[in-house]
């Protein structure tokens, strides 16, 4: 039940950052692609590979997300006048 709730959760996350476009920092038209793959096998019932696979493939895109996300922050940080 626990192991439906988590991949449930993660998979509304991931299409929620697809039709948004942003998850932790916008979200380019190629990252909104791969993250269908993982919201699919995040939701695919009984099938613990596909759920793993998405399950990996959301971390990598939230990974290279959060990272474009602390380098525009640094950026704003570091080019302000304040």
């Amino acid at each position: 039940m626990l192991w439906i709730f988590v991949f449930g959760t993660l998979g509304i996350y991931a299409f929620a950052g697809i039709l948004d476009g942003y998850l932790e920092a916008p979200l380019t038209v190629l990252w909104r692609v791969v993250l269908v793959a993982a919201a699919v096998g995040l939701f695919w019932p009984n099938n613990p590979t596909a759920q793993l696979l998405g399950l990996a493939v959301l971390a990598v895109v939230l990974f290279f997300n959060v990272r474009q996300r602390r380098r525009q922050d640094a950026g704003a940080v570091v080019g302000s006048t304040a």
